[in-house]
C-alpha cells in the first residue's frame, strides 16, 4: 500500500509538469494526456531500471521526450515544427502576478515559434530547473550541444520578443 501512496504522489508532483512538457513538444494539447499515461505505464513497468532515485525526474522526462518524438514520428511530423498549432498551456502551479501576466502572455507566444529543440530545452532548464548534465541526459546529447541549443534557444526567443514589442 505504501508503493502506492508513493506512486500517487509522484503522479500528482509531475502530472501538470508532464502535461505541459509534453504539450510544448507537441505543438497541440491532443494527445498529450494519453502520452502521459504511457509514461506512467513504462515508469510502473520498468521503474527497476532506474538505478539512481534522485535521477528520477531526469529519467522521467527523458520517458516523456521519447514517446512524444515516437508520436511525433509515427504521425510523419517534422521533429522540428517552428510553430505549434496551439497556445501553450501555462505551467500548473506557477504563480502570476497581474501586472506580469502580459509579460507571461507574450513569453508563451514567442515561445511557440520557435524550434521544438530549441523549446524542449528551455522548458528543461528554466520550468523544470535541470542542469545541463541532466537536460543532456534527457535529450540524448552532448552537453556541448545542450549549451549550444540554449544560447541559440535565447536568441530565437529574444528575436520573437522583440518582434511583438
Amino acid at each position: 500500500m505504501g508503493d502506492q501512496r508513493a506512486f500517487n504522489h509522484l503522479v500528482e508532483v509531475y502530472q501538470g509538469p508532464l502535461i505541459c512538457f509534453v504539450h510544448s513538444l507537441l505543438g497541440r494539447s491532443e494527445g498529450a494526456e494519453d502520452i502521459v499515461q504511457g509514461v506512467w505505464l513504462t515508469v510502473v513497468k520498468k521503474i527497476y531500471t532506474l538505478r539512481d532515485p534522485l535521477l528520477f525526474s531526469v529519467w522521467l522526462y527523458q520517458i516523456a521526450r521519447r514517446k512524444v518524438y515516437v508520436e511525433l514520428r509515427r504521425a510523419r511530423t517534422n521533429f522540428v515544427l517552428g510553430e505549434v498549432e496551439e497556445p501553450l498551456i501555462h505551467p500548473p502551479d506557477v504563480p502570476i502576478q497581474l501586472e506580469v501576466e502580459e509579460e507571461v502572455e507574450k513569453l508563451y507566444l514567442c515561445l511557440q515559434k520557435i524550434k521544438t529543440e530549441h523549446r524542449e530545452v528551455l522548458m528543461l532548464q528554466f520550468l523544470e530547473q535541470m542542469s545541463m548534465d541532466q537536460i543532456a541526459f534527457v535529450t540524448q546529447s552532448k552537453v556541448g550541444t545542450v549549451k549550444s541549443r540554449i544560447y541559440y534557444a535565447k536568441l530565437s526567443l529574444r528575436k520573437e520578443m522583440e518582434r511583438l514589442s
